[in-house]
């Protein structure tokens, strides 16, 4: 249980990641 909030946690971190970079890209900031 704990390990499967876990491994959500950091998929969820690598995803808004990627947003943030696509953002960063574009030049603009969410």
């Amino acid at each position: 249980m704990g390990q499967h909030s876990a491994a959500a946690m950091n998929k969820k971190e690598k995803y808004n990641d990627q947003v943030k970079r696509h953002c960063y890209r574009k030049g603009t900031l969410l």
